[in-house]
Formats: structure tokens, sequence, C-alpha cells
């Protein structure tokens, strides 16, 4: 009786084990382009919601009539943020790192959150974010004139 197996059991084996672990590495690498698309969306939620509520406080850090926080879609794929007033603008302030970003849209773009929940002064209304990951996946956080900062998820 003859014991051990076949070459051609053991190709079958190996070909069904090669065929699960490209499917894991490609749903692997799925899940984190969505990871990275989920963290930066946060990131910018986070980033205009702070100074949206630095606005209506009036937390500001300029002299004059306090206009409000201007915040800036930069080309370089960060955000920035200004108290401003009539007379001089407060300190920059720019975002964290947006990792894994290749790019954002629209840039360069000015988004004005007004004191005292005066609303948004931005363009166009609604403003959709979009940005790109490494691997070519675009997400879109999206901003109205009446303050909701949303995120939209995969595009």
């Amino acid at each position: 009786m003859k014991q051990g197996y076949s070459l051609v059991e053991l190709m079958v084996a190996v070909s069904i084990v090669g065929v699960l672990v490209a499917f894991s590495i490609s749903a692997y690498t799925k899940g984190r382009d969505r990871q990275e698309g989920r963290a930066a969306g946060e990131t910018i939620i986070s980033f205009l919601t702070s100074n949206q509520k630095k606005a209506n406080i009036g937390d500001r850090d300029c002299t004059g009539l306090y206009l409000g926080q201007s915040v800036t879609i930069n080309a370089d794929n960060t955000l920035s943020a200004v108290s401003t007033c009539s007379s001089t603008n407060g300190t920059l302030t720019t975002s964290p790192a947006l990792s894994g970003i290749s790019s954002i849209s629209p840039a360069p773009n000015t988004i004005l959150f007004k004191p005292l929940s005066q609303g948004i002064t931005l363009s166009p209304d609604p403003l959709n974010i979009s940005y790109v990951t490494s691997a070519g996946t675009t997400f879109m956080v999206q901003i109205t004139s009446s303050g909701a900062v949303e995120y939209k998820g995969v595009q």
C-alpha cells in the first residue's frame, strides 16, 4: 500500500492556499485604504468643527472687530486656520498631517466661520471637500452654510 500524497494533490492544495492568500491580501489592502480615508476624514472634520466652535465663542488671538475663523484648504494637502479681525489677523495654525492622502480639493479654498452663530461664508454651498488616498480611493466631507459638517464616505 502506497503512503503520502501525489504531486497532483500537493499542487491542488498549494493552488487553493495561493488563491486564499491572494484574496486575503486584496481585502487587507482595501480595508487599510478605507481606514486611512476614514482617519483623514475624522481629522478634517475635527479641525473644521474646532474652528467653528472657536468662532462661535469668540476665542480669538487678533485685534479689532472679530470677523471669525478663516480655514483654508491648501494645495499641499493641509488645512490652516487663522483668527480674522478688522485690524490684524491672529497666528496661523495648521491641521495635523493628513497621512495617506495624495490630493485634496477644492484647493485653495477658504471657509469663514462667523462669530456668534452668524453662519459660514463658503463657496459653493454645500462645499464638498474631496480627498484621494494613496491607493486612489476618493472620499468626501461636506460642509454647508448652516454649519453642518458631515463625513460622506467613499465616492
